[in-house]
């Protein structure tokens, strides 16, 4: 089994994964209090509902108990459910279990397909989900995950710490030993430098490009396959340098402003919050005003089987998805022809996860919303690549 966090190749796995009975459970996790005594009641609820979903599928009930068994252990785990996160989500079928642990409040769900329902773990890979922020400081550099509830600092190999320890490893050791001047209780030394003129100026400034280069290459290897915002907290003379150094697309413009020792995790991702709001809102609204343009042209869709087959196509610039809503159907391999279904049939799968997972692994842009905000008011309705 897997406790851990889910990337992009989890996704692309388990979207992949089809043939025999596939089981998917999803959960919303209480994370404090008396009421994480529920949790485990949650989730032994769902595996009972799962097996009355499959005991009709399969020769003998039997078989249905033994493909939850790698799940059932759980249930009594009083350990396991201590310590969650925000959601969980478990998927089962013959080879065995995979579960993970979710940073947001999974909607509770129950599937029973030959494929795995992954559509409730697309708000992990939307950008209004969560977003990066980088505490970058000469003296401290972080990487957090953050959202509109939490903040979580991320593990980077090879992230510098501060600019002597990067530049000037050697010296930095002897300054950290005997050449650092006080800053006060609580508070970080900071390096004593000498300069004088334009031209130590420029190669202060040369030297921190260089450090921000350093920092940008040991990101790109996590952020290479994200799409979420960045936003940088740092003091405002930083922010030019640091974008001439980034490589990262969704970089913001807006920057986190700081005091350069004393702000918080907490403190950064208040001041960050509404950047990050901001921008989303407004690209929001302008891939809107794009579908209203598109729709003359063709290259904006609201009927369902035009939206599967060009996601299935990766022709899917930006989707929107209802998450009250599910479809089903399936898709001739062959032909790319696209059935509906007005009940769920033998090897039937819901269209709309299908449509977002093709778009996600495109690196199309998906917007899993609430039915009245998808265009046209339809279950999805998307804007064409071509």
């Amino acid at each position: 089994m897997q406790y851990d966090k889910f990337g992009v190749q989890d996704l692309m796995r388990l979207a992949e994964a089809k043939g025999g009975e596939r089981v998917s459970i999803y959960i919303p996790v209480e994370t404090a209090g008396p009421a994480t005594r529920g949790n485990p009641i949650r989730f032994k609820n769902a595996v009972r509902e799962a097996e009355e979903l499959l005991v009709p599928l399969m020769p003998r009930a039997e078989e249905a108990r033994r493909l939850l068994d790698p799940i059932r252990a759980l249930e009594d785990d009083r350990e396991f459910w201590e310590n969650q996160g925000r959601g969980f989500a478990a998927f089962v079928d013959g080879d065995g279990a995979t579960t993970f642990r979710l940073p947001f409040a999974a909607p509770e769900v129950v599937s029973v397909s030959h494929v795995f329902h992954v559509k409730p773990l697309l708000p992990f890979f939307t950008e209004n989900a969560s977003y990066f922020l980088l505490d970058l400081n000469l003296n401290r550099v972080r990487l957090y995950r953050a959202d509109q509830n939490e903040i979580d600092e991320m593990v980077i190999p090879g992230l510098p710490s501060s600019l002597e320890s990067a530049l000037w490893p050697d010296q930095w050791q002897d300054q950290q030993q005997s050449h650092t001047t006080s800053a006060g209780v609580g508070q970080r030394g900071t390096a004593v430098t000498h300069s004088t003129g334009d031209e130590g100026q420029d190669r202060r400034k040369e030297d921190i490009l260089r450090f921000f280069q350093m920092i940008d290459a040991a990101l790109m290897p996590m952020l290479a396959e994200e799409r979420r915002p960045l936003v940088v907290a740092c003091v405002p003379y930083l922010k030019p340098l640091y974008d001439e150094a980034n490589s990262y697309a969704n970089l913001l413009e807006d920057a986190a402003t700081q005091d350069p020792e004393a702000s918080s995790p907490e403190d950064m991702a208040g001041r960050s919050r509404p950047i990050v709001k901001s921008y989303l809102e407004e690209r929001a609204q302008q891939d809107r005003e794009r579908y209203g343009n598109q729709i003359s042209t063709g290259r904006a869709v609201s009927s369902i089987d035009r939206v599967v087959a060009a996601a299935i196509e990766g022709r899917v610039d930006t989707l929107w998805v209802s998450m009250q809503d599910e479809v089903w159907g399936q898709v001739d391999e062959v032909t790319n022809v696209i059935s509906v279904h007005d009940q769920i049939q033998p090897g039937d799968f819901d269209l709309l996860d299908r449509a977002a997972v093709h778009t996600v692994l495109a690196a199309g842009r998906v917007y899993t919303v609430d039915r009245e905000h998808v265009p046209d008011r339809a279950v999805a309705a998307a804007i064409l690549r071509y």
